[in-house]
């Protein structure tokens, strides 16, 4: 990892005085790419979620849901965006893996403080080698730049509006070769009643919906020292959102030269706007499974209720 800290040292009669920029932490951005029909995702994630609910302010988490090794309801209701994402990491090869600030994370990270033993059979950047120690050793790489980020819903869950300030607060001008910032709408937690996938999972943390400024991001323009890059989005909402309570935003800059990541933030989810006027259909299977493969019939059940505030009068169901 590049720590971005420069000095200037000047030699006076009285002694020696060191300026040093204005440096800031950097949040640690967690990218895992991850499949609902994948059985070593479902094996690693619950450890792995535990681990970034217990950093909440230390880390950004994504999660990509992928199209491989199978169905996966996420992926199929965005498949460009994500299907770039996966394309962007030429070092992803299987799933789950995590990148780590634009790096996939091995047995040579912070002089192997991970848990990943590629040396032993284990793979670089599988979420089972994350821990402590290594979220406490990349949270300690500081950055020229800041970054907040706030977002409200409108009354009727139609439309989201994002405001995103990046703030170079060191003295000297802050510029990447080729300088992306990328905005997302984040779901933090999707509960299906019987898993969608062949895995077994259920719960879905940090979910990727949508990509707010398009899957290339948008251009990071140089800043001058002290200098605030501002972003003002009003996107309209997906109408594949599972649950409009769970949804928020996360940001990010990188440079994609090199893939490195400066900064990341996020914002928290909130409670729908009070008396809001939005429509918000649920749906859960109840369906039991036949008793042997001998006995091929089932009988489908479904309970379709109405979360919202306006009354439906009708819907469309379909069957997959």
């Amino acid at each position: 990892m590049k720590f971005l800290k420069t000095f200037s040292i000047f030699t006076m009669v009285l002694g020696l005085c060191v300026a040093v920029q204005a440096q800031n932490q950097k949040m640690v951005l967690l990218e895992e790419f991850t499949n609902a029909s994948c059985n070593p995702c479902a094996s690693q994630n619950p450890d792995f979620n535990t681990l970034i609910d217990a950093n909440s302010t230390k880390v950004v988490a994504l999660k990509w849901q992928t199209d491989w090794p199978g169905y996966d309801p996420f992926y199929e209701n965005n498949p460009a965006e994500i299907g770039a994402r996966i394309s962007y990491y030429p070092n992803i090869n299987g799933y789950p893996t995590t990148a780590m600030n634009g790096s996939v994370p091995g047995d040579a990270y912070g002089g192997g403080i991970g848990g990943w033993d590629v040396a032993g059979g284990g793979y670089a950047g599988g979420p089972y080698g994350f821990n402590q120690a290594v979220i406490d050793n990349e949270y300690g790489v500081t950055t020229p730049i800041t970054m907040t980020i706030d977002h409200t819903i409108s009354d009727d869950a139609t439309n989201i509006n994002v405001t995103l300030d990046i703030t170079n607060t060191s003295s000297s001008p802050f510029s990447l070769g080729n300088g992306k910032v990328h905005i997302l709408l984040v779901e933090e937690v999707v509960t299906f009643p019987t898993a969608p996938g062949s895995n077994g999972e259920t719960d879905f943390h940090d979910v990727v919906i949508k990509m707010l400024t398009g899957s290339s991001g948008a251009a990071m323009p140089t800043l001058a020292a002290g200098e605030t890059h501002s972003i003002n989005l009003s996107e309209a909402m997906p109408g594949y959102v599972y649950d409009y309570r769970e949804i928020k935003v996360a940001a990010f800059v990188q440079d994609d030269t090199d893939k490195m990541v400066y900064q990341s933030t996020k914002s928290e989810v909130k409670p729908l706007p009070a008396g809001g006027n939005y429509t918000d259909l649920s749906i859960e299977k109840s369906t039991t499974p036949p008793s042997s493969y001998c006995n091929g019939e089932i009988t489908p059940t479904v309970f379709i209720s109405n979360e919202g505030d306006n009354t439906i009068t009708s819907f469309e169901a379909r069957y997959i």
